[in-house]
């Protein structure tokens, strides 16, 4: 009986170790980044993305925010699809959230005056 509890506990901790964790973003560590990120805009059918998990706070408060000025926008929820997780941390090379695609700008992290300047340069 030891050797199963043992065994399972083991499994579990290896399985924990090699699981690919997404930490979310302290708000004093915005960083926008100007590049050609058409191609996600495109993938998720949307001109704004907002990739996030259900627990974050940070992220809570980015939705918050764009709800509260009216931008529509596509949540992926990175935690409850392995694919858009995959996504993030291939493809866009990020292993934090939240994570805001618009246009040719991203911007990684949450911080209320980061994201209406985000925004004005948008308008651009």
């Amino acid at each position: 009986m030891r050797n199963v509890i043992l065994v399972c506990v083991l499994a579990a901790l290896g399985y924990a170790i090699s699981s690919t964790v997404i930490s979310s973003t302290a708000s004093s560590r915005p960083r926008v980044e100007h590049g050609d990120f058409s191609r996600v805009t495109e993938a998720y059918e949307s001109d704004v993305v907002l990739f996030t998990t259900t627990t974050c706070v940070y992220c809570a408060k980015e939705k918050a925010f764009l709800d509260s000025h009216g931008v529509a926008f596509r949540e992926v929820r990175v935690d409850l699809s392995s694919d858009d997780r995959d996504y993030l941390l291939e493809e866009l090379d990020r292993d934090s959230i939240p994570v805001l695609v618009a246009r040719d700008q991203l911007l990684a992290g949450f911080d209320e005056s980061e994201l209406t300047r985000f925004f004005d340069g948008l308008r651009r």
